[in-house]
């Protein structure tokens, strides 16, 4: 055998088994307000001697991420932080809406855990008796100016959401640069969000 190609086969060999190892995996936790802390409360409208109403919490995420939620405007805000408090953006979808039940997290495996790059949740949407959902994608990074929702698929629109999102998160949210960029669609939109 000549000897550039076995140094081209044992250089491929070597290849296979690092990309597989990098492959994104996914792990899931619960996004249920009543196990998470209250991070902040006001007294009920106009009413200062009334009992605090909470309206932002914070959820245990995933290794050492949480959750960050927020309410106002009867919209869901999430952020998501490895500090245990957020003050920066939280991000706001843009109709009445609450957060689904779940968060999924993908990224590479090392050792005996998932190293998060990416995070996957759901807004349930109303507007007008009109209802829907969507699923949020957002990229994981080093800190709040590096961490964002940067894309969206409609739930209703899209019957592999799931399948779609899970690529979305695997191929897309190390390369997307948060920095002044708003979310964009993929998949089919539906016509609440053309």
């Amino acid at each position: 055998m000549p000897k550039h190609l076995a140094v081209a086969i044992t250089a491929f060999a070597l290849v296979l088994p690092a990309g597989a190892a990098m492959a994104a995996e996914n792990a899931f936790t619960d996004l249920d307000l009543k196990g998470c802390a209250v991070t902040d409360s006001a007294p009920p409208d106009g009413d200062e001697n009334g009992k605090p109403e909470p309206y932002a919490w914070r959820c245990k995420g995933y290794g050492s991420w949480n959750v960050f939620i927020a309410e106002g405007d009867l919209r869901a805000g999430v952020a998501f932080s490895r500090a245990r408090r957020f003050e920066d953006d939280y991000h706001y979808f843009p109709k009445f809406s609450v957060t689904g039940p779940k968060v999924e997290w993908r990224g590479p495996r090392r050792g005996n855990a998932i190293v998060p790059e990416a995070a996957i949740f759901r807004y349930i949407w109303s507007v007008d008796g009109r209802k829907g959902s969507v699923l949020a994608i957002a990229r994981l990074g080093r800190d709040a100016t590096d961490t964002c929702v940067f894309g969206y698929v409609d739930a209703v629109a899209n019957p592999d959401a799931n399948a779609l999102a899970a690529r979305v998160a695997d191929e897309e949210a190390v390369r997307w640069v948060c920095n002044g960029n708003s979310p964009k669609w993929y998949g089919k939109v539906g016509e609440d969000f053309r």
